[in-house]
């Protein structure tokens, strides 16, 4: 030490308490007396840190939090492959020795300014993977502490969910209860209900049979007068054929009177069946009739049923000034006596129908469904476009894909070739080598080496022939030099045939490969030309000329008035065609006609007749058919509308529980900036106070922070206040617990009179012979909860006197005596 090397320390005790930090449970010692001295010497260096580590009762293992150790552990031999050194990667003295000394080589060989920052990179590796002894501990520390943190939080957000649950519960039977008590009222008059609605049914039943034998009626006419039809032209066709046949007229004639017997019953039967219809119709409005007069009666009852919640005392009803309070119902005329909100002058009570209270209550409801209901169509809309753009990004998504997908491959296409072409050019230098080791190869070589022999000898020839005295004289080729030569070029031109057949088979193999590209480019140009352009041509050209055909269809259709609906996309080539066939037959029909046919002015009316009432018969058919298709649509549109309230319902349940995640979320946030706020604020004023109080936290010199109290000295003197502060609430404790028991047995005393009281102006209220004064002055002073009064009061002079001891900064003695005061004060104006 003298000499002015080392610290003048033990080296083997030195070496023994770096041991000993390092791993105190694996240390291992000679004797006792050499443990004894290892601990003394490390109380003499470390001082309060040893007493403290030694009293500690808790046992710090892990330097990350548990999920980040379990992390590390999990994907281990990654982070050591990424050189990550934190404790749950479990790095062994070999592994980072080995990846030390492989850093530092690979430093060894860069540029000097290089390797310099590569060692200042590497000495920071090695810090962080092996701290000190003292930083290792409070990084353990930190990380107990973050992991109490945790656990702590966890606990209050599972409390704060059972919270949450229970209040959902609570809503949850209330709602129950109350439509317990709808469904008791409603079955109590359904039987009723149910009595008349099966009259009702049973008349719907008897007029469903009547239509049906209407239906079947009108069905068996229309048969009937087609039969007549067909009659009547079988008939015109006979007497065509056979002219001067009066037995088969007679018959004919006769069929015609049966036909006509049977049409005039089947109009008697119609007559008859129509005449019944009547009846059934006026059966059915009648029973219309009463089952309004019973629907006005169960809304009046529901009514009722609704009315019983405001007839109840203390029930909170909404009226043109506001929501009051229930105080009393007067049945005889409906009227309710509500007290109107708290004003400081007076108190107040009103008289009001109970329609209105409720017609208010459902204008309320109103508002609030059509609201909802706006609500809802402002949320479809948005989904629906929250759709699109979906769709849309989709559809971008998945091209991006399709996109990575071909370079994907086509990168492992050109990692395949670059493969064969380094495996052909190796095959080439391979069967060059085999070459070279035959006879034909020897000569080759050997030929090579002759022409080389000759060019250098001429280049030789030429030098001494161009010398002109300036430096060293060239020397002509001897037998020597000439086999010389030849063994040394021997090897040279070995390797240049070599890299020869290398270049030849390498360029081979790249022309194959890039004809192999030139034939891929091909035939995409000819795919996209065949399969887009001409694709996108034809399909445009194709289009264009159905919808001109479609066009002029449709526009002949106008013209001419001739209809092919089948097949729709017919064109105006076919349409023409056909349409010139039609009028074609149609004139020749009508030639025949002329030629042969011996109708009359009478058949013709008839015809025209039967043909009238047949379109008639054929438009109420269409119209039923039509009523009866609203009737579905309308029903299918009935419950698309019960399957979007399912949904909407859902979509406000999950985005009630969204909303409720987002405020605990933002209330956590909250809480955490708040602490954040006041440990930053505390951390500033420590650091600008004069008295260095945020000081050093270490002991070593690399850890310390010049100027100021070292971490031991702020737990010393955190230790102090701690037991300064237990004596004082010790104090304050039994002196409120003294103060608690004389204010409780008070207030049971003044709550016993104020019951007494209260009993006795509840009597009055509901006696005889009082006078209106008298029950508004009882109103004033009724309560339900008579220790609500007390604790609000508590609550209220606790925020109080926080205020006070805040704003004049009093001590706790100080305080505790105007506590004591206010109390008093507060007992003597009760007993006045």
């Amino acid at each position: 030490q003298l000499k002015g090397l080392g610290s003048g320390d033990d080296p083997i005790m030195v070496d023994n308490i770096n041991r000993h930090r390092k791993n105190e449970a694996g240390y291992r010692f000679r004797n006792s007396e050499e443990l004894t001295a290892v601990g003394k010497s490390r109380r003499k260096l470390e001082k309060e840190r040893w007493d403290q580590v030694q009293e500690d009762p808790y046992f710090y293992d892990f330097e990350d939090i548990r999920q980040i150790y379990e992390f590390d552990r999990r994907h281990q031999y990654h982070f050591r492959d990424e050189g990550v050194t934190r404790q749950g990667v479990q790095w062994t003295e070999e592994a980072f020795k080995e990846r030390y000394d492989k850093m530092k080589a690979s430093a060894d060989n860069l540029s000097p300014t290089s390797k310099k920052k590569t060692n200042a990179e590497l000495d920071l590796w090695l810090s962080g993977a092996r701290p000190p002894t003292f930083r290792r501990e409070e990084i353990s520390h930190q990380a107990q502490f973050r992991d109490t943190i945790l656990t702590f939080a966890r606990i209050n957000n599972y409390r704060s969910r059972l919270w949450d649950l229970k209040q959902e519960r609570v809503e949850q039977l209330t709602d129950s209860n109350l439509q317990v008590l709808v469904l008791a009222h409603l079955h109590q008059q359904i039987v009723r209900l149910e009595m008349h609605l099966k009259h009702v049914e049973r008349d719907m039943q008897s007029t469903a049979q009547v239509l049906l034998i209407r239906r079947l009626a009108e069905v068996q006419y229309a048969d009937a007068a087609e039969i007549r039809m067909l009659a009547q032209q079988d008939l015109r066709e006979k007497e065509m054929v056979t002219v001067g046949k009066v037995e088969d007229a007679e018959d004919s004639e006769q069929a015609a009177r049966e036909l006509g017997e049977q049409v005039r019953g089947l109009l008697r039967q119609r007559v008859y069946v129509e005449r019944k219809m009547e009846g059934v119709m006026e059966r059915q409005r009648n029973q219309r009739e009463k089952a309004d007069g019973l629907l006005q009666g169960v809304e009046e009852m529901q009514n009722k049923v609704e009315s019983m919640h405001y007839r109840q005392r203390g029930v909170v009803v909404p009226t043109p000034y506001g929501h009051c309070q229930v105080l009393l119902y007067r049945e005889a005329d409906d009227m309710v006596v509500v007290k109107l909100p708290k004003n400081k002058q007076m108190q107040m009570r009103m008289y009001l129908p109970l329609a209105v209270c409720m017609q208010i209550e459902r204008e309320i409801s109103e508002s609030a469904r059509v609201a909802m209901e706006a609500e809802e169509e402002a949320s479809r809309v948005y989904y629906k476009a929250e759709n699109e753009l979906r769709a849309a990004e989709t559809q971008m998504m998945a091209d991006e894909e399709r996109t990575q997908r071909d370079q994907i491959k086509f990168a492992k296409e050109i990692e395949e070739e670059e493969a064969t072409v380094d495996l052909t050019v190796t095959q080439a230098v391979k069967d060059a080598r085999k070459f070279l080791k035959r006879p034909e190869g020897k000569n080759e070589i050997t030929d090579r080496v002759l022409k080389a022999l000759a060019k250098h000898e001429k280049t030789v020839d030429h030098k001494i022939r161009t010398w002109r005295g300036e430096g060293k004289r060239p020397k002509k080729f001897k037998n020597h030099d000439r086999l010389w030569y030849r063994i040394s070029q021997r090897g040279v031109q070995k390797k240049l045939f070599l890299e020869e057949q290398a270049s030849l088979s390498e360029s081979e193999a790249r022309n194959a490969i890039e004809q192999k590209h030139r034939n891929r480019a091909e035939e995409a140009t000819f795919e996209f030309i065949i399969y887009g352009f001409l694709h996108e041509y034809i399909t445009s050209v194709a289009s264009e000329a159905l919808k001109a055909g479609l066009e002029a269809k449709r526009r002949a259709e106008e013209e001419t008035g001739i209809v092919f609906p089948d097949p729709p996309h017919m064109q105006y080539e076919v349409y023409h065609v056909l349409s010139n066939w039609w009028m074609s037959k149609k004139k020749e029909l009508q030639k025949n006609l002329e030629q042969w046919g011996a109708r009359s002015a009478q058949d013709e009316l008839r015809w025209e007749a039967e043909k009238a009432n047949r379109n008639k018969l054929m438009r109420d058919v269409e119209l039923r058919e039509k009523l009866e298709t609203e009737k579905r649509r309308q029903e299918e549109l009935c419950r698309e509308m019960m399957k979007e309230e399912a949904y909407c319902r859902r979509f406000y349940k999950d985005e009630m529980k969204q909303c409720l995640d987002e405020r605990r979320q933002m209330r956590a946030s909250e809480i955490e900036k708040r602490l954040f706020d006041k440990q930053l604020k505390l951390f500033e004023e420590m650091q600008s106070s004069k008295y260095q109080i945020a000081g050093a936290t270490g002991f070593d010199e690399e850890e310390a922070v010049p100027g100021g109290m070292t971490a031991k000295e702020h737990r010393r003197l955190q230790l102090k206040k701690n037991r300064a502060d237990k004596q004082r609430q010790r104090r304050e404790i039994e002196k409120m617990m003294e103060e608690d028991e004389l204010s409780g047995q008070v207030r049971a005393e003044l709550r016993k009179i104020e019951q007494q009281a209260a009993l006795k102006k509840e009597m009055e209220l509901y006696g005889m012979g009082e006078g209106e004064e008298e029950m508004e002055e009882d109103d004033r002073s009724i309560h339900s909860d008579f220790s609500s009064e007390d604790e609000s009061e508590d609550e209220e002079e606790a925020a109080e006197l926080a205020r006070i001891v805040e704003a004049e900064d009093l001590d706790p003695d100080q305080a505790r005596e105007l506590r004591r005061k206010m109390r008093k004060k507060r007992r003597l104006e009760k007993l006045r």
